[in-house]
């Protein structure tokens, strides 16, 4: 979990160093155009839903919630589905896991399938679907973190049944209807962010049903370490994969007035969070990642029209330096009247 940004932090007034302060202004981020996008429309995303992700999976959620969530299960059903997503599925599922004594903690790895062949995509796509009576999802109040998120672990049968469990403000978001009363932006952040919490927790899940698989102690992936990413996260993995960059949001200090509810992406260049990049994941961004020409443009061109863009909030860049979230501040935006 990243670290989270708390307010009011600045340097000594006889610093050199520039103005400080550690975290945005929602009016910031809207003149940004990060938070609202004008011409925003909702989802139109038709494909079908991966039986994993079919309504007799989830526990006790009424059908008018599933049906709201609909697009973020068409979202989430393409990027377990599409051959170009499929290839970091193939290595996780039959890739070689051999251990290598010189990696922090002694972990093991799981070796890339090179050449991956369509009977690898083939095999994937059937495994997944096998899956389809083996998972469990369900809403369950979790602790007190800011934000809503997911989570896997193994039913009581052991590895060959896996339950999800996400935080329920994300139902009661729906329930409550704060969906209905947002904007097509909100919602579509809504959306995308509840589908990344199903598959980055499907792939802890998809794992741990190799015979193989260690509760607990996952191993690393080649394909990160080969960057110099030693993260012992299927997850994370599997974000980097897709998005170029790890996605969640980052929530302001409880009671502040402003509290820069917005997503975030961050690029994790070493083990730790030190030197991390964070920045806003603009809402142009989501809005197309939900559309069918996006998805058309990815079985075209391959997994590199789902990276997230760099963002930048005018002259402002958020950055961690030495586990320590900052915001170098430069010129404010203007906020539109």
């Amino acid at each position: 979990m990243a670290p989270s940004l708390c307010h009011g932090t600045e340097y000594p007034q006889d610093s050199n160093c520039p103005p400080s302060r550690d975290y945005f202004h929602d009016s910031e981020l809207l003149a940004a155009g990060i938070l609202e996008l004008s011409c925003a429309e909702p989802s139109n995303l038709d494909n079908r839903i991966h039986p994993i992700f079919r309504h007799e999976n989830f526990c006790q959620l009424h059908l008018a919630t599933y049906e709201t969530l609909a697009p973020a299960l068409r979202f989430a059903s393409l990027l377990i589905t599409e051959v170009h997503c499929l290839e970091w599925w193939v290595s996780i599922l039959f890739g070689r896991r051999v251990p290598v004594s010189n990696l922090p903690k002694r972990r093991s790895v799981i070796l890339p399938i090179d050449p991956i062949t369509a009977d690898h995509f083939f095999a994937a796509k059937e495994y997944l679907l096998s899956l389809k009576s083996r998972i469990t999802l369900r809403f369950m109040t979790q602790d007190e973190a800011q934000y809503a998120y997911g989570t896997q672990f193994r039913s009581a049968s052991g590895r060959d049944h896996q339950v999800i469990e996400f935080s329920d403000r994300f139902r009661d978001f729906i329930e409550n209807g704060g969906f209905a009363n947002s904007s097509v932006s909100h919602q579509l952040r809504f959306l995308f962010f509840f589908a990344l919490n199903m598959v980055h927790e499907l792939a802890h899940a998809v794992f741990d049903t190799r015979a193989d698989s260690t509760l607990g102690k996952e191993p690393y992936v080649a394909r990160d370490v080969q960057r110099g990413l030693f993260f012992m996260e299927m997850g994370d993995s599997w974000e980097r994969f897709i998005f170029g960059c790890k996605i969640q949001p980052l929530s302001g200090e409880v009671g502040y007035s402003e509290d820069c509810r917005f997503g975030l992406h961050r690029f994790s260049p070493s083990a730790r969070y030190e030197n991390s990049t964070f920045g806003a994941v603009p809402m142009g961004y989501i809005n197309a990642l939900m559309s069918k020409s996006r998805w058309e443009a990815v079985r075209k061109k391959g997994v590199r029209m789902l990276r997230c863009p760099e963002a930048r909030i005018h002259a402002f860049d958020v950055f961690v330096k030495c586990g320590k979230v900052r915001a170098r501040v430069g010129k404010p935006p203007r906020v539109p009247s």
